[in-house]
């Protein structure tokens, strides 16, 4: 926990990171004041800093930031909602979700009916900035949600979101934000190098975006249509709220960035990277992801995955990173922890060159994702596929990852760890986080007993790097396929 320099001093400027650019310290400020407000000796204080914050916010969005530190707080050290109600002056319809999702069903706030700012008059045209920053600020797929509505209910999202935006920089004279070169530099930027930030602008499209919602509400869209367009802007996911990643696994070694060096012998090395991480764990490796030492290459990484090949499968290599990278979605509201999703093995086949395979693990991708996670997201979740498992399994989330539980125990763990990490990463690639899904190896060779099939490896060596600093960046990477022996 943190640990107070000064009591007052120290918890503002804290809680003041929650609007930080870097999306995993939001994560981190909301589980360290989280602490804060379930510790006897600072509590009082805690909270009386946190209410006077919540007060001051101008934004909807920075008000939901706020709201998700109570997710990491032990529901008997949660502030009074009469309390709270006083403190928020920006509600929405998101709010009123992540104070259901902590107080229980029911449970809210209110009083965003009309915290929208009336119809766009027909004479309003959208910003030039509003159109050419809204997917570059927050996901495209809010937009694209925008004009899909449009298309099934015949009103102007796109024209009202653009609306409500200027709406809000007119009361908040928020700046408007360019590229961040706080963090990324001229060269970074002539290589293409991107990154993962929440700037001024990122509150302002997503508080326009959920005024938007309230307007549409206003004209006789359903709640639950509203709270599902809501979801789309959540900042913290409820299961992911405690979530430490831990240390790289130690079994690792340097063998991931011998992967790198030329002419090595790359089906050599993952068998040993697959070998060390069965004797440390005592289970086997189906998924890893892991980012390549910055010393080695700047932007790099390797992965490996399992597949059940049939005896003669072959495949082209340049897809190989794709295998396995079909997305689950869970059922509405589930967010993590709940039945492991069904899949049938026929609509999961991957047909080769010759024979074909069934992926043993898949990426989960589930409704209220939590956007400051969204780098883990997009690395890889991956879980086991139900056809792999001798029974009826479920998620469960815990402080270092998910397990997959049946009603005989754990039939597989996933966790992340960040390795030298930094919010950068190259167009096309991902932030240097790692990730391990391992199962029992009895599991597997049960599965290869009842398929047929035999346990087999994806490997994808991914490599960006340019001639000179400013010039952009180039991947190369390498992939094969090969059965274990």
């Amino acid at each position: 926990m943190v640990q107070l320099a000064t009591d007052e001093t120290t918890l503002r400027v804290l809680i003041e990171r929650l609007c930080w650019p870097l999306r995993l310290v939001r994560v981190r400020v909301a589980q360290e004041y989280g602490a804060l407000l379930s510790h006897p000796k600072h509590r009082t204080l805690a909270l009386k800093v946190y209410l006077e914050w919540l007060a001051s916010r101008k934004m909807a969005s920075e008000v939901v930031s706020g709201l998700c530190v109570l997710k990491c707080v032990p529901e008997p050290y949660l502030p009074n909602l009469s309390v709270l109600r006083g403190s928020i002056n920006e509600p929405s319809i998101l709010a009123d979700m992540v104070v259901e999702s902590v107080y229980g069903f029911g449970n809210k706030c209110g009083g965003w009916a009309n915290a929208h700012s009336g119809t766009a008059p027909a004479s309003f045209e959208p910003s030039r900035f509003f159109d050419e920053h809204k997917s570059a600020h927050v996901a495209p797929i809010m937009g694209m949600i925008f004009r899909d509505w449009q298309r099934k209910v015949g009103l102007d999202f796109p024209k009202q979101w653009a609306f409500e935006w200027q709406a809000v920089m007119d009361a908040t004279s928020s700046p408007y934000s360019g590229y961040p070169y706080y963090f990324l530099n001229g060269v970074n930027r002539d290589s293409g190098v991107i990154g993962q930030f929440s700037q001024r602008q990122d509150e302002v499209f997503r508080t326009s975006f959920l005024r938007t919602i309230h307007w549409a509400m206003s004209h006789g869209m359903p709640l639950a249509h509203g709270t599902f367009l809501a979801e789309h802007t959540l900042p913290l996911n409820n299961d992911f709220a405690n979530l430490r990643p831990v240390s790289r696994p130690a079994w690792l070694g340097t063998k991931p960035e011998d992967c790198c060096a030329e002419g090595a012998d790359l089906e050599r090395l993952c068998k040993e990277i697959i070998a060390n991480g069965l004797a440390a764990e005592s289970r086997l490796p189906v998924s890893i992801e892991i980012p390549i030492s910055p010393e080695v290459h700047k932007f790099a990484a390797i992965g490996l995955t399992a597949v059940l090949a049939s005896p003669d499968f072959e495949r082209e290599l340049p897809d190989a990173s794709r295998v396995v990278r079909k997305l689950l979605i869970l059922d509405p509201n589930s967010s993590f922890n709940g039945p492991l999703p069904i899949d049938e093995p026929n609509e999961r086949l991957v047909t080769g060159e010759v024979g074909n395979c069934l992926p043993i693990v898949a990426g989960v991708f589930p409704d209220q994702m939590g956007f400051w996670h969204g780098e883990y997201f997009g690395m890889g979740i991956d879980l086991p596929m139900s056809y792999i498992l001798p029974e009826p399994s479920s998620i469960q989330c815990n402080l270092n990852g998910l397990e997959i539980q049946t009603a005989s125990g754990v039939v597989a763990n996933w966790r992340v760890w960040h390795d030298n990490y930094s919010p950068l990463y190259p167009k096309g690639g991902e932030t240097r986080c790692g990730m391990l899904t391992t199962m029992p190896r009895q599991i597997i060779a049960d599965a290869e007993n009842q398929t047929g099939r035999k346990l087999g490896w994806v490997v994808n060596l991914r490599v960006w790097a340019s001639e000179k600093d400013y010039t952009p960046l180039i991947k190369s990477s390498r992939q094969l396929f090969f059965m274990n022996s």
